[in-house]
């Protein structure tokens, strides 16, 4: 049979008709819509069945995405603590564009000419604002976006409100995917094996294709960083996918480490978005929203009162983001004494406490009556979230893996008590799949099980590689450090706390010191400016992570001179005998700036404001102030630093 695409008119060959049918492919249901639409076009004034067929077609496949989104929707924000009064608290987060960095012109001279620019933020959106003019907007339809922060940023619940605006006030329609379901399979295998297959409709594939392929539906990934890949930037894969996928609209969200972990990432044509963490008068709208639910308006003031007094700057800070202000809230609701921690590990350590409280009923009396067991459970927890952080399953356990790690009868317990819980099935061989409560949690976890610093810099380096594990270099890891280096003095020495941080900062990776003079001129009162490098890349990483690991070790005898070396590297240093203002590499320079959000506040806004009142150099004094604006605790003597600048 022939195939010519159309349907001829009848011809009359002597006492017979004669019809000739050509058709436009092999595919039936493509020839049943095209004979459909050819038909309809030739009855003329006839055609509202064509439109109406369409338009029933349409509203068909809303209400079947509809109701499988509703039903995922149900599940997706899980609750941070027992009570749960999280899940119906939203308070809208805004959002920042960061426009990609751009390469310099030929008329810029820096070492590097590869070098990217410093991160520029395009514009700060406010949630409603972000839905209507970023979501529905015309001007950047078939534009991917990626949702990054960190951890209990609130990434999953805005992703969820994306999914529920498309859903009610467009008439795009969305698929849900939790990347960590992937387990190895490509994103095309999986929507087509999987998601589509759960529909349990009699819509074809090609169908669905068809709707994808015009631009219609949005693809919603959740946890880019959750997928049990070595690489998950590269693991997507969607410059591979095939034509009528890429098509569709791509949301992901994803952890800022990872998503920032490569120079080149391999994931192009994304417009990037950062969450905002919470404003105080947002940080009071949460906990104002979260009692009221809990019916108990009083203590939330307390809590919201004692949270502005100076002596808990630093948990204030912490609980800039919904997941770790959720346990908060938990914490004071129950603790009678009211009492804040004063590291993220010491929340999580009070958090383990109450949590067998909560609902005693539902612990077996043999955990309830005997701290002994509950030792034995976490230990057994620690072992497993450290074996799952150390593999490729990461947050995702199968069971298994996890029987082998703690046993039988303590990972029933463990289940028993929601440390752990199921979250899904493997898709090919129907085998259950674990997590622990919380990611974060897991990481805690992980801390708890390593006693040694060794485990992150093995303690024999001296200037060069041995054959252990630099964990120190592993994204995945400066979590679990964090939380180890914020464990009681009872579980970690201060002195091995110290030890660490010295050999941090003391870290020699064996390449030369190199010194850069005169490849750049300022400006300035100076003879002149010089960009110097006086350590090997991986000395400034380890610098840097140190740098971080003082917010949580706050007793460390070198936190003021990690944090003004740091400064140092962040805005340049006055050579005396060379009179010259030297500054180090934009990456340093960038990277030393950076981790100042991270350090011990107080100790950061101390040396910043120290030089803005010594420095001469303006351009110093400028970026300096910026700085500490975005640090940014509510203390005076910043203001007053800025207000001598002004004067000046």
């Amino acid at each position: 049979m022939e195939f010519y695409g159309g349907i001829c008119e009848k011809i009359p060959i002597f006492d017979e008709w004669i019809f000739t049918l050509k058709l436009w492919g092999r595919d039936k249901e493509l020839n049943l819509r095209k004979f459909d639409e050819l038909w309809e076009e030739k009855r003329g004034g006839k055609s509202k069945y064509l439109a109406s067929k369409k338009q029933n077609e349409k509203d068909l496949w809303r209400e079947i995405f509809h109701k499988k989104l509703e039903k995922q929707l149900e599940f997706i924000r899980h609750k941070a603590t027992e009570r749960g009064f999280e899940i119906n608290v939203h308070v809208p987060l805004g959002l920042l564009e960061r426009k990609q960095q751009q390469r310099r012109d030929k008329n810029s001279s820096p070492e590097n000419p590869y070098e990217l620019e410093k991160e520029v933020i395009v514009k700060t959106y406010e949630h409603d604002a972000f839905l209507q003019e970023v979501i529905s907007s015309k001007s950047s339809e078939k534009k991917h976006i990626a949702i990054i922060g960190e951890a209990g940023a609130g990434k999953t619940t805005l992703l969820s409100k994306v999914a529920e605006y498309l859903k009610d006030e467009t008439e795009y329609l969305p698929i849900w995917i939790s990347l960590a379901s992937l387990q190895g399979e490509t994103l095309e295998n999986y929507l087509l094996d999987t998601w589509f297959a759960s529909l349990k409709c009699s819509k074809t594939i090609e169908q669905l294709k068809q709707r994808i392929s015009q631009g219609d539906i949005w693809l919603l990934l959740d946890g880019v960083d959750e997928m049990a890949e070595n690489s998950p930037l590269d693991a997507l894969k969607i410059e591979k996918l095939p034509d009528w996928l890429r098509k569709a609209r791509f949301l992901l969200t994803c952890r800022l480490n990872v998503w920032d972990e490569r120079i080149n990432n391999p994931l192009t044509g994304f417009e990037t978005y950062k969450t905002q963490e919470f404003k105080p008068e947002q940080v009071d709208e949460f906990i104002q929203e979260w009692f009221e639910y809990a019916e108990n308006i009083e203590k939330g003031s307390a809590l919201q009162t004692k949270l502005k007094e100076t002596r808990h700057d630093k948990i204030r800070s912490l609980v800039t983001n919904p997941l770790r202000l959720s346990l908060l809230c938990q914490t004071f609701y129950l603790d009678k004494q009211g009492e804040l921690p004063e590291t993220k590990a010491g929340l999580y350590e009070r958090f383990t406490t109450y949590f067998y409280e909560w609902k005693p009923e539902n612990i077996p009396e043999e955990l309830r009556d005997s701290d002994d067991k509950k030792e034995k459970l976490h230990q057994v927890l620690s072992k497993l979230a450290l074996a799952g952080i150390d593999s490729n399953t990461r947050f995702r356990l199968n069971r298994k893996f996890a029987r082998n790690q703690m046993g039988e009868e303590l990972f029933k317990l463990a289940c028993n008590v929601g440390w752990l819980n199921l979250v899904d099935r493997d898709a090919k061989t129907d085998r259950q799949v674990y997590a622990f409560f919380h990611a974060n949690f897991q990481e805690y976890f992980a801390a708890l099980a390593i006693n040694d610093w060794d485990y992150f810099l093995p303690r024999e380096h001296i200037n060069k590689p041995v054959d252990n594990r630099y964990r120190i270099f592993d994204p995945q890891w400066k979590e679990v450090i964090l939380l180890w280096l914020g464990r009681d003095e009872d579980d970690v020495s201060d002195g091995e706390k110290e030890g660490f941080i010295k050999a941090l900062v003391e870290f020699d990776d064996g390449c030369w010191d190199i010194n850069l003079p005169n490849l750049l001129k300022l400006k300035s009162n100076y003879k002149g400016n010089r960009i110097i490098v006086s350590k090997g890349f991986h000395r400034y990483l380890a610098y840097f992570l140190a740098a971080a690991g003082i917010a949580e070790f706050k007793d460390c005898d070198l936190a003021n001179k990690i944090v003004q070396q740091v400064v140092e590297w962040g805005f340049g240093k006055f050579n005396s005998e060379t009179q010259e203002w030297e500054e180090f590499i934009n990456k340093i320079n960038q990277s030393a700036q950076e981790v100042l959000q991270e350090t011990n506040k107080e100790n950061a806004i101390n040396s910043l404001v120290d030089l803005i009142r010594n420095s001469n150099h303006d351009s110093t004094k400028l970026s300096d102030a910026r700085s500490l604006g975005e640090i940014d605790v509510g203390k005076a003597n910043e203001i007053n630093a800025l207000v001598k600048l002004i004067r000046n």
